[in-house]
């Protein structure tokens, strides 16, 4: 098997925290171990700490991202001002009381164009060091499809670790199964996803510290 500029070890052990959180991401991670791919989705991520945001457009799946969150060793991002007044731009009407929450609740008649805009003004903050992206299938106006192309864009192109959480039922397997395809680490609950996060993210920071 041929090793394109990575470390198998490496590949094993953040692979390993993924598949034990959530067996639907086993063929994704299987993949990449023997790949072994130096440009694998998780290894051009940098983490500097352990101040995690959620972001949804379904009230219920933030407090159950939350409610994890408070039982691990991460914690609740607070945003900066420039990032609360870019969100005051997009949000709904209805939902402006909200702004600067953190889960980021944007309400279940957010388009997906401002959908993309508050995930991508939150992952920008300098306060954010991950992100859990937990959208609500809904009706219009979210398209659901063009949601899941634009958060794989920007995802690839943030250094910030970011997974998405998406409900494992008929009207989502196919968005799970793009997110997977595209290597962008999808669960099945926002449980799962803030657990195999907290592993990651601890692996990372220890493996800083032993090699500084």
């Amino acid at each position: 098997m041929k090793l394109e500029g990575t470390n198998l070890l490496d590949t094993v052990s953040e692979d390993a925290f993924f598949v034990r959180e959530n067996v639907r991401c086993l063929p994704f991670f299987v993949v990449n171990l023997f790949r072994c791919r130096a440009d694998d989705y998780n290894r051009d991520k940098k983490v500097k700490g352990k101040k995690i945001a959620i972001v949804t457009n379904a009230g219920g799946l933030g407090v159950l991202g939350a409610d994890k969150i408070a039982n691990s060793n991460l914690s609740l991002a607070k945003f900066t001002s420039p990032t609360k007044e870019k969100l005051d731009e997009y949000y709904e009407s209805y939902m402006k009381d909200n702004v600067g929450d953190n889960p980021s609740d944007l309400g279940a008649g957010i388009s997906d164009e401002r959908f993309i805009k508050c995930l991508q003004a939150i992952i920008e903050d300098s306060n954010v060091d991950g992100v859990i992206a937990s959208p609500g299938i809904e009706p219009q106006p979210l398209n659901e499809r063009n949601l899941i192309n634009s958060m794989i864009r920007l995802f690839k192109i943030t250094e910030k670790p970011v997974i998405v959480t998406l409900a494992d039922a008929d009207q989502s397997r196919k968005l799970i199964d793009v997110m997977e395809n595209a290597h962008i680490p999808c669960y099945n609950s926002p449980e799962r996803g803030v657990g195999a996060l907290e592993k990651f993210m601890d692996y990372r920071l220890k493996r800083k510290s032993l090699i500084s």
